[in-house]
């Protein structure tokens, strides 16, 4: 896109954009003066043709001779947007690499300049750049050295930084990772790459802190929207000897690194499915150490909330006194259990069997506290 600026008060057009201070130069014709970018109210900034600026439209320059330092301090600092939030510089010269290390999470990814209705564009570490008050910057993490323009959205949705625009990405379905052309794709080419379909399947756009949004067909996902972190698929139907729910991957990785094999999936075969963890620790206050947990799992989870928890044997307090709410006994999957009418606000998106195991371990401590 050609904007306009102003060289000594005449009017030019160029290219907006990341620009070579030399082709400025080029363009000016100073006669072997110097340019200055103008500052309102503060000490021009003296360009050297090895620099590099962000011409945005609008921007003012004068010719003459340089009586200063070539990166001054200046007056007022300049003040721009680095990783989503306002950073101040003394001088408005910085290389890339030293841009970087501002970020203490990522000093060695990659930085990129937001241009507003363009292509973002990478910063070199040994560019130095000319920082405008307006502009914006922010880290990525940095990509496997044998395919370095590839964006992976996890890593940026993790590090709570937005993938630049008009690159190749690299996305993550369940536990395979896969390669996208496009800052754009459809539900159906999300499924299509994990060799699934919508009707087999459902898909999920998890975001950083665990909210999901559901995917349909033809919905277009912008793989540079902030906070993605993944897609996640759930079958519909049930395969022959299969339990028809999946469960989260965080949900497993809690399960399998706090009861390893301890834990399974259940169903009645008529639309009844629990999880079952044997050999749950109790605290202290009971008359037992240990019972099996049972949590019974709708049709939906997790959009559909979790209520309640089972247990078998039933559990009693050592003191002799009675448990509230927990006289019930109901029988599920072919077993007796004792219920535990416990009841809380479910919050879809960020609420799991997670949440909902630690609800139970809480519960148990205060009912003997």
């Amino acid at each position: 896109m050609e904007v306009s600026i102003t060289i000594n008060g005449e009017k030019k057009s160029i290219r907006a954009g990341i620009l070579s201070v030399n082709s400025l130069y080029e363009t000016a014709e100073c006669g072997g003066e110097q340019i200055f970018l103008s500052r309102k109210d503060d000490i021009d900034i003296p360009l050297l043709p090895e620099e590099y600026l962000v011409v945005y439209g609008g921007e003012e320059f004068v010719i003459g001779k340089n009586n200063t330092e070539n990166n001054p301090p200046l007056r007022k600092g300049v003040h721009f947007r680095f990783n989503g939030s306002d950073l101040a510089l003394e001088r408005a010269k910085i290389t890339g690499k030293t841009l970087k290390e501002h970020d203490k999470d990522i000093p060695m990814g990659r930085l990129f300049v937001d241009i507003e209705g363009g292509v973002d564009i990478e910063v070199a570490d040994d560019m130095i750049m000319v920082i405008q008050d307006k502009e914006s910057y922010f880290v990525i993490p940095p990509s496997d050295s044998d395919d370095l323009d590839l964006i992976d959205v996890e890593e940026c949705g993790k590090h709570e930084r937005r993938p630049p625009k008009g690159k190749r990405y690299r996305i993550r379905i369940d536990r395979d990772k896969y390669r996208v052309d496009s800052e754009k794709i459809t539900g159906t080419a999300i499924l299509e790459l994990a060799g699934k379909n919508f009707q087999e399947w459902s898909l999920n756009q998890k975001f950083r802190g665990g909210k999901r949004e559901k995917i349909k067909a033809d919905d277009v996902v912008d793989l540079t929207h902030p906070g993605v972190e993944r897609f996640e698929t759930v079958r519909l139907q049930a395969q022959q000897g299969e339990i028809a729910y999946e469960l989260p991957e965080e949900d497993i990785e809690y399960l399998d690194a706090h009861y390893s094999s301890r834990w399974k999936k259940t169903s009645e075969g008529n639309g009844k499915y629990g999880l079952i963890i044997e050999n749950f620790p109790l605290p202290g206050g009971y008359t037992l150490e240990e019972s099996t947990l049972m949590v019974l799992i709708p049709s939906g989870y997790p959009g559909s909330g979790l209520d309640m928890f089972y247990f078998d044997p039933p559990l009693n307090r050592s003191d002799g006194q009675a448990i509230g709410c927990s006289d019930s006994i109901e029988t599920h999957f072919a077993r007796q259990w004792q219920r535990w009418s416990r009841h809380y606000q479910w919050n879809p998106g960020s609420d799991f069997l997670v949440n909902h195991i630690e609800y139970v371990r809480n519960e148990l401590e205060k009912e003997v506290s």
